[in-house]
């Protein structure tokens, strides 16, 4: 039986030939450095920063992670955090629970499926390691994001947050936009990753 990360995986494929230009050049250096590192080190640790750690960060968490586990590359960590500790809005728990996976909201913490626990944080949170690869998602978290020393490098990778939409007819449809977005660059961005580690 097919898993829901598989399924999302095989549907994000589908539209990766819509990734083109500067955003291939991109995806491209950031599968770069962290293979680099899996060479090096033997493992990776990348984190999406987001203003508010609650949409597009914890959209490209969920699906980078659920990706890599299906390629089987367990030697890339994946974590979010934010200039800022917010939470994590309903509008993402209908997102994912829309998408087929078991939500559950536990306290300030949303657990997906059997091994994906998100909970908004900054990047002060003791929980995160050193050496990580910052993949900046909005623009306003590169500009108020401060030099942190546990960030070896940064790179942007500008997403359109969902939340413009929160309250209005497309809201639904907002964040399925988001997902379909950020899910194809990081299906192509593990495909890379598998290309490059494992060829």
């Amino acid at each position: 039986m097919i898993s829901i990360e598989e399924k999302l995986f095989k549907s994000a494929l589908h539209q990766i030939e819509s990734v083109k230009g500067g955003r291939l050049d991109i995806l491209d250096k950031i599968a770069s450095r962290l293979t680099s590192r899996v060479k090096s080190d033997h493992k990776a640790n990348v984190i999406f920063v987001c203003t508010h750690n609650s949409r597009r960060s914890q959209i490209a968490e969920v699906s980078l992670r659920s990706f890599l586990k299906v390629l089987q590359l367990p030697e890339i960590n994946v974590f979010s955090c934010g200039t800022e500790k917010t939470g994590i809005p309903d509008q993402i728990v209908h997102l994912l629970n829309g998408l087929g996976f078991e939500v559950s909201r536990v306290g300030e913490q949303v657990n997906v499926g059997n091994d994906i626990i998100l909970s908004s944080k900054t990047f002060e949170d003791p929980g995160l390691p050193p050496n990580l690869l910052a993949i900046m998602v909005c623009d306003q978290a590169s500009e108020s994001c401060p030099f942190v020393p546990s960030f070896s490098e940064r790179i942007s990778l500008e997403f359109q947050d969902p939340k413009s939409a929160d309250g209005s007819p497309e809201e639904t449809a907002s964040y399925e936009n988001a997902w379909k977005k950020i899910s194809r660059e990081m299906a192509y961005l593990a495909l890379k990753l598998e290309e490059n580690i494992r060829g």
